[in-house]
């Protein structure tokens, strides 16, 4: 086809080729392994970065799934992130609900566990904790007041675990404009006992049941003093006297053979101990 070329000349030079000088053959080799070394480096560099992420999600990833996050809230997360008000990674979306969205976080040497309100129309809130602190009480949360359509809410979220030990998001707000009505508490037989304290002379809005008995409530009140109080066939059976905060001297109303304790926690408030076979109506302290 083409003049003067001779295929067997071609290959008759290549089968006598002298052989690859060996300096030749490692400088090969070397610059093959550094042009692979090169392109491991951003591989491992970006395996780093996945894997420093993948730690902040570790963090609350503890039977809460990751959710996807929409475009208005990946610049949200983009925000926080930037703000350097929290550990680098460390963020992510728990969920949204009333037009805020709900966000978990860690923060400082300290160990915070943080919890993030935002809005597209305010600035961010946030709720810390100890990740160390005993305390079961001491529950992770945050609140937060907007405006929507004219009408202010306040807004409440915080993390609970349920019966299995799930961490769960919990969400509430209200209507601050409608204020507030003790009576919605309770429930319509509450609210018949409710009626019998007050013409007992205790201030229904200052009433607490603190627990119950079966399907009995234990009431406390305040008349001059803290009271215990439950209600039996329409008739008030009521223990009153001073009760310390933290104090080892709970109030005690004894009815029948059974003893209602009721203790004052800086940190839970009131509560009841219930114990049986203790003595006669009317004793207690």
């Amino acid at each position: 086809m083409f003049s003067g070329w001779d295929p067997s000349a071609r290959v008759s030079q290549i089968a006598g080729s002298d052989p690859v000088d060996p300096a030749i053959r490692d400088t090969r080799r070397a610059q093959k392994s550094a042009r692979r070394r090169a392109w491991a480096l951003p591989v491992i560099a970006i395996a780093a970065v996945l894997v420093g992420l993948g730690a902040g999600w570790l963090l609350f990833s503890r039977d809460m799934s990751v959710v996807a996050m929409t475009a208005a809230q990946q610049d949200a997360w983009a925000q926080l992130e930037a703000s350097g008000d929290y550990d680098a990674g460390s963020i992510h979306l728990v969920g949204h609900k009333y037009g805020a969205d709900i966000w978990m976080a860690t923060r400082g040497e300290v160990h915070l566990e943080c919890l993030v309100l935002t809005r597209a129309d305010a600035e961010p809130t946030t709720g810390c904790r100890s990740d160390q602190q005993d305390d079961e009480d001491a529950q992770l949360q945050v609140n937060s007041t907007y405006q929507d359509d004219g009408t202010e809410y306040a807004m409440w979220a915080s993390i609970a675990e349920d019966i299995a030990g799930n961490q769960v998001a919990i969400v509430q707000r209200m209507d601050m404009s409608q204020g507030w009505d003790w009576h919605s508490m309770y429930s319509d037989v509450e609210l018949e006992i409710v009626d019998i304290l007050e013409a007992a002379g205790f201030r229904g809005d200052t009433l607490n049941i603190v627990g119950y008995d079966g399907e009995t409530p234990v009431w406390v009140g305040a008349q001059g003093q803290i009271c215990v109080m439950i209600v039996q066939d329409g008739s008030v059976a009521q223990q009153c006297g001073d009760i310390a905060t933290d104090s080892d001297q709970p109030l005690v109303l004894t009815v029948g053979d059974t003893a209602y304790s009721v203790s004052l926690s800086s940190n839970r408030g009131f509560s009841l101990t219930i114990e049986r076979g203790v003595g006669e109506t009317g004793t207690g302290r």
